[in-house]
């Protein structure tokens, strides 16, 4: 294997990345601006966003990785955590709805008793993000060809188009 000039697949998933982020982001401007039923648009966009790239990535895991790599192990246990963690705000998010109905003069009061999940899913994911750049995707594209690691990149985008991020 010859050494690579370019990381495709490093460079696909920064770009994914960006775009999931943006979604949690206006997620969170329409959260705390009280427009719920936004809020709940923008946070399916990015729950299909993030889970097709954890699915992805735990699938690339499989086939090129060692699972017992300590650097491996630390991003399989940033999607359980991610995982988990996304349910709790997506919980969070439909008890605010669900009080929004109830009683709406208490929605801001609510909001801002719940704001930390919402804020750790933002903090874990960032994290999460760094390490997959810096590590993970390096690690992959060291295991295949150039061609191959364009081919991944390619299946990547195609993946992460099919969770309908516009």
């Amino acid at each position: 294997m010859s050494e690579k000039t370019s990381h495709p697949l490093n460079n696909e998933y920064t770009h994914w990345h960006d775009v999931t982020s943006l979604r949690y982001q206006l997620f969170l401007q329409s959260l705390t601006a009280l427009e719920l039923d936004d809020a709940k648009r923008h946070l399916t966009v990015f729950s299909n966003l993030l889970n097709t790239s954890i699915r992805f990535s735990d699938q690339r895991i499989e086939e090129l990785l060692d699972e017992t790599d300590e650097s491996t192990q630390m991003v399989k246990a940033d999607h359980l955590i991610l995982t988990r963690t996304l349910a709790l705000a997506e919980r969070g998010l439909t008890e605010l709805q669900q009080l929004e109905q109830a009683r709406p003069s208490s929605l801001r009061a609510e909001l801002v008793n719940r704001l930390d999940i919402f804020v750790r899913l933002n903090n874990i994911l960032s994290r999460h993000q760094i390490r997959q750049i810096e590590s993970l995707f390096p690690m992959f594209e060291a295991k295949v060809s150039e061609q191959e690691a364009v081919s991944l990149a390619s299946n990547y985008t195609e993946a992460m188009q099919q969770a309908h991020p516009n």
